[in-house]
């Protein structure tokens, strides 16, 4: 048993070792989760990290159960997910450029909980570096001995790394002090956000294209 155990932690832990890495590594879900808390607060932005976690434990389903094999079959299939993904992020950029904070932040307070919830699933359902990520360097990682029961602790293991960190950036980001420091620079920082969210999306859809 002890045997067992041991391999078993060989194999996950380096998979667990890489999600973490990509998953600090700041990004688009970063920025949407990190512009909810400020703009509306801590309640909205946990569930926009709790919308990210989702996205997490469904690429992660498709790469543990053999989505992602279809995809590498299929090259056309990657290059059009990425290009979606890239102009939903596009567009995100660029409505935080151009939409007056006032405006945009009133929509996100005055909107439905589950917005918030909806905004952090798409973003990262649409984020191109999480299909590549899942689609290339996480499935590499999965042996196909892997048994089912080594899978199914990956994607908890996953799913509860994705959401533990997302909520930290949400409570981070919805304190007192970030908040007033919000409202002092909302313009500038909306604008800073927007442009990262448009930068991302460039860079993905060359990507794509090239």
């Amino acid at each position: 048993m002890r045997a067992f155990d041991g391999a078993m932690v060989g194999r996950v832990l380096p998979i667990l070792a890489a999600y973490g890495a990509a998953a600090v590594t700041p990004g688009a879900n970063t920025v949407v989760v990190a512009r909810t808390s400020l703009a509306a607060g801590r309640l909205k932005g946990v569930l926009t990290a709790f919308g990210v976690a989702l996205g997490t434990a469904l690429y992660a389903s498709a790469s543990l159960f053999g989505l992602s094999a279809v995809i590498h079959q299929v090259p056309t299939a990657a290059r059009v997910l990425q290009l979606c993904g890239a102009m939903y992020l596009g567009w995100i950029g660029v409505r935080l450029i151009t939409v007056r904070p006032e405006l945009f932040g009133a929509r996100e307070v005055a909107g439905e909980p589950a917005r918030a919830f909806r905004r952090g699933l798409l973003t990262n359902l649409s984020n191109p570096h999480g299909i590549i990520f899942f689609v290339s360097i996480f499935s590499a990682m999965l042996s196909e001995s892997i048994p089912t029961r080594e899978r199914a602790v990956v994607l908890f293991a996953v799913s509860s790394m994705s959401v533990s960190w997302y909520s930290a950036v949400a409570v981070a980001f919805s304190s007192v002090r970030a908040q007033g420091l919000y409202q002092r620079g909302a313009r500038f920082l909306d604008i800073v956000a927007g442009a990262v969210m448009v930068w991302f999306a460039l860079r993905f859809a060359l990507s794509a294209i090239g």
